[in-house]
């Protein structure tokens, strides 16, 4: 209800100070950011190699963003209730820091991605010492997953050099901005098809835990199987 508040607000600015034009291009902006169409997502992945959706058809994957944390457990608890594999994009000082909870991780079996050193806008702070590093830490030699989604030409170069494959997704419910399981929950099950990279994370609530626990019967009884990238 209150990102419904400020975006009526802001159209109403716009109205105010600006031509129907202007609020036109905002609203297409802001859609654009939140609820990109497949077609871009597929048009921008033809020709970056940019990672937004699974090559098989039918099946979709979860990745986990920032962790691993205190909250780990339960994410790895609800993902062995329901007999499924998941993709954690770790941040390589979040291993140092928490070393049970990624042996866990790895014992039961998930894949491991590489998700920086810190947390941060991977795009314009990473350097390579610390990509390197937090591969080494964790294993991940495969993927790559910038902090914030962005990519720049220098982080592409270095990702290049590195032999990593930078992977985003295409249903991702801002849960960093909007702390609601409600809406996650709603958002991702109208948003995730075949071949859909969901996008979550390993937050200190335990949020993330709750919204696997209400998409994954839904999505399995929508015949969609569970894959690793």
């Amino acid at each position: 209800m209150r990102s419904l508040v400020v975006i009526y607000t802001l159209m109403k600015i716009g109205m105010v100070f600006y031509n129907p034009r202007s609020i036109f291009f905002f609203l297409f902006s802001f859609y654009i950011c939140f609820f990109p169409p497949r077609f871009l997502l597929k048009w921008i992945q033809s020709f970056t190699g940019i990672r937004f959706f699974l090559d098989r058809p039918n099946c979709v994957a979860i990745t986990i963003d920032d962790g691993p944390t205190e909250q780990t457990a339960n994410i790895l608890d609800i993902l062995a209730k329901h007999r499924v594999k998941a993709t954690f994009f770790c941040i390589g000082d979040a291993v140092s820091r928490n070393p049970i909870a990624f042996s866990r991780i790895i014992r039961e079996g998930h894949q491991v991605g590489n998700h920086d050193w810190i947390d941060r806008v991977s795009a314009i702070s990473a350097t390579e010492k610390d990509i390197i590093a937090t591969s080494e830490i964790t294993g991940a030699v495969q993927f790559f997953r910038p902090g914030s989604g962005l990519v720049t030409p220098r982080l592409w170069e270095m990702l290049k050099k590195l032999k990593l494959e930078c992977v985003l997704g295409d249903s991702y419910g801002h849960d960093c901005q909007i702390a609601s399981v409600w809406f996650q929950t709603l958002f991702l099950l109208w948003r995730c098809k075949s071949q859909s990279i969901i996008i979550l994370h390993d937050k200190q609530n335990n949020n993330t835990s709750r919204i696997l626990d209400n998409i994954i019967p839904v999505l399995k009884q929508r015949n969609l199987r569970f894959i690793t990238l």
